[in-house]
């Protein structure tokens, strides 16, 4: 579960999980914050999101600047938590050693039938 985000602005809204997004849209909050954490300029952002229209970026933009904090601890326990559901739901592929080892059976199988 996400921190919660408070006072949340009114183009915003929450998920079950704490996914903060804007109201209506799938882009999150980390995604615009990033991009202007990046140095994109609120026209750039609209170009990224043509959905989105130009004053709500804007009011995005002062929503960040005027909760910096929260919203900056919010990014980071986002992206901590994504990088624990990618971890555990990356199925890891077979070692070096063990695709030899497949390798070395499909080849006594080969040279068994052939």
């Amino acid at each position: 579960m996400l921190p919660t985000l408070t006072p949340l602005a009114e183009f915003l809204e929450t998920d079950d999980g704490g996914f903060v997004s804007l109201k209506g849209h799938r882009a999150g909050l980390h995604h615009l914050v990033r991009s202007y954490n990046q140095g994109a300029s609120a026209e750039e952002i609209a170009i990224q999101y043509p959905s989105l229209k130009l004053s709500t970026i804007h009011k995005v933009i002062a929503y960040y600047l005027e909760n910096r904090e929260h919203v900056d601890q919010y990014i980071a326990a986002h992206d901590a938590a994504m990088h624990d559901q990618i971890a555990k739901h990356v199925r890891h592929g077979p070692t070096l050693e063990e695709m030899q080892a497949r390798l070395a059976v499909r080849e006594r199988s080969r040279a068994i039938a052939g």
